[in-house]
């Protein structure tokens, strides 16, 4: 639903900026037939009913804050500050790592709103259409065939065109011989032309963009230009007299301007009599010259206002998730800016130490993971007696380098509040950054002192990046850690799973815990993720059903940590609560919520099973568990379906239990 309102809204936006340039092109074409300003509004159509394009340095849109991303154009807008307001802030996993925050609300979230706010205008424009057709079509449900597709009828008062597959005339019974066929070759020109098409087309642009001033002053500017060149086209090698006799049948068929021109016929006496008359009595004989720059004119306007910009998003890159196993990619995607902190905390950086010159070895996994564990070891998160919170880390004095100089480290460090009244803050203090030095320590206030705000965590993510085309990252390879009060940074370790039996043993973040099973179903065995595998976070545990892979166990970070809103999670309801599930339940790839029920509960945790389904049709079975009162992770199998039954997921679900070390 976002990403529909958002393409709309950037094509609307694209829209009215084509209507307003259209207008003022409009101005030099006065000297030229009125048949080439009808052919601008078609580039104004093309773009509100095709949200794709090619993108060119040309391109009208390089002069504005807009981008070419995935074909379609977006407009930013600049802005540093993004408050999210929801029962709690939940986190997305890219392979159990989170990449940022976004609200949880019982509420009903603004796209939601603005969505059926929409529908609900699309809808009327429709019905008081479909109402002035049905009232059209029972006037002339009495008209008497003349000839060919000419029909008369005793209840109009103007002449029009009507039908999109079989169009047909219709004119007043009773008309002069001569304005007849005035009016009659009036609307055949329509018919050559295919104006019975461009304006139910017209409307339908209209109808998804009901919301914006410039698409309605662009359809009726189109229709008037519509109806004068036509006239155009119609008096063409008629004598003085001859013209003289189309107005005076203009003038006497005048409709109301609008009284027809919404339902889609094309009526003679509508739009602008007064103009057209004039165009009719002194028509245009334009240069040679003329009729060039206003063909030149036309196709310079194509290539500027049919194109995109020629720039991708400069925004940061953006993890998409992948396949567990398989590499990650990165590319670019807007990012909304972080909040800014109440009071803006300092950030600060130590000069890097000058340690002896040593050579700087070659990048491998081996290394890799050695400095992304170094640095994330380093961090540390300090109360001051001020009550304000410090957060420090040391970049290792030698990070190695990739041959082909593709492949850098990317930090990334955000932190998160708790405001009160169910609304959350958080704010990015680097953003995919590659310019901190070997050696270099750098400090920030995460917490300023009188600052109001109930501080969660930071996460801090390290990763070593290739560039494999522009904008487009791969993931050599990274890992985070999330730090709160409660954290004893001086025991992080990098994150591990060691399989027992029949447990689990788990470090992660400063936290240890352990997750025990009292019976795997029969065939069901554990083991490590294979050794060229890494996900980031926390490790993942591979399923595997007489030998062969089923699925995984994993443990996720709970969507929130505030105590007051895990304090609401009623943990026998039969409904996913989103304070724990969020960095599931959330995902707009997979229903997780579908089938969930709890099959045994206490009063601080639950275990359910649930037959999540895929966008594409799929399913997928779950066993999960959490207990609030021993860690902030909850536990799932994620199993192909049909790998066990409905009481052997729920027997295994029943028996996983969480014990904090």
């Amino acid at each position: 639903m976002k990403e529909f309102m958002d393409a709309l809204i950037n094509m609307s936006i694209s829209g009215a900026v084509i209507a307003a340039v259209i207008m003022l092109l409009r101005i030099p074409l006065k000297k030229a037939p009125r048949r080439y300003s009808y052919m601008l509004w078609a580039i104004l159509g093309i773009r509100l009913l095709c949200p794709f394009s090619l993108p060119s340095p040309a391109s009208l849109f390089n002069l504005f804050s807009a981008n070419s991303d995935g074909g379609r154009v977006t407009f930013t807008a600049p802005a540093n500050v993004d408050t999210v307001t929801g029962q709690q802030t939940t986190v997305n996993v890219v392979n159990n790592a989170p990449a940022a925050v976004q609200p949880v609300s019982d509420g009903v979230e603004l796209y939601d709103i603005l969505f059926w706010v929409w529908i609900a205008g699309v809808a009327a424009f429709i019905l008081w259409n479909a109402i002035s057709c049905i009232r059209l079509r029972g006037k002339i449900s009495g008209a008497v065939h003349l000839r060919e597709n000419i029909w008369e009828c005793g209840n109009i008062d103007t002449a029009f065109v009507m039908g999109v597959f079989r169009p047909r005339i219709y004119v007043p019974a009773g008309l002069p011989g001569r304005s007849c066929d005035l009016i009659i070759t009036h609307e055949k020109t329509h018919i050559r032309r295919l104006d019975f098409i461009v304006k139910p087309v017209a409307l339908l642009a209209l109808c998804l963009h009901w919301f914006n001033p410039l698409a309605w002053a662009g359809f009726f500017l189109m229709v008037r230009d519509m109806e004068i060149s036509c006239d155009e086209l119609a008096v063409k090698g008629l004598d003085v007299e001859s013209r003289k006799e189309y107005a005076n049948a203009l003038l006497n068929m005048s409709a109301k301007q609008n009284r027809i021109s919404m339902n889609g016929v094309l009526a003679f006496g509508e739009s602008s009599i007064k103009q057209r008359i004039k165009s009719i009595l002194n028509p245009k004989k334009p240069a040679l010259w003329i009729t060039i720059a206003a063909v030149i004119l036309i196709a310079a306007a194509a290539v500027c206002l049919l194109t995109n910009p020629g720039k991708k998003p400069e925004s940061t890159p953006e993890v998409t998730p992948t396949t567990s196993g398989a590499k990650q990619t990165i590319e670019a995607s807007s990012v909304s800016p972080e909040p800014e902190a109440t009071s803006a905390p300092e950030t600060t950086t130590a000069p890097p130490t000058q340690p002896d010159p040593v050579e700087v070895p070659e990048l491998d996994k081996t290394n890799a993971e050695a400095t992304v564990n170094t640095l994330l070891g380093s961090a540390s998160l300090n109360e001051n007696t001020d009550g304000s919170l410090d957060f420090s880390f040391t970049v290792p004095g030698v990070i190695p380098t990739a041959d082909d100089g593709k492949t850098q480290l990317y930090l990334t460090l955000n932190a998160y509040y708790y405001v009160g009244g169910g609304t959350f803050e958080s704010k990015r203090y680097l953003d995919w950054d590659a310019s901190l030095k070997p050696g270099e320590v750098w400090n920030a206030t995460v917490l300023s002192a009188g600052d109001d705000r109930e501080f969660q965590s930071v996460m801090l993510r390290a990763a070593f990046m290739t560039e494999v085309e522009e904008r487009t990252y791969s993931e050599y390879y990274g890992d985070y850690i999330e730090v709160d009060r409660d954290t004893d940074t001086a025991s992080i370790t990098p994150p591990e799973v060691i399989i027992g039996a029949p447990d689990l043993k788990y470090r992660f973040s400063g936290d240890s815990w352990t997750v025990t099973f009292s019976q795997l179903p029969d065939g069901i065995t554990l083991s490590s993720s294979k050794p060229d595998e890494h996900n980031p976070g926390i490790p993942a545990v591979e399923v595997l059903k007489d030998g062969r892979h089923v699925g995984y166990f994993n443990m996720m970070q709970f969507g929130t940590t505030h105590a007051g809103s895990l304090a609401q999670v009623d943990t026998s309801a039969d409904t996913m609560p989103m304070q724990i599930y969020s960095p599931i339940g959330l995902s707009s790839m997979v229903d997780y919520s579908a089938g969930y029920r709890v099959v045994s509960s206490t009063e601080t945790g639950a275990a359910a099973i649930a037959f999540p389904e895929f966008r594409d049709g799929g399913s997928s079975q779950c066993a999960m568990a959490y207990d609030i009162a021993q860690v902030p992770y909850f536990a799932i199998f994620g199993l192909d379906a049909g790998t066990l039954t409905e009481k052997e997921l729920s027997d295994l679900a029943a028996g996983i239990t969480i014990t904090a070390d």
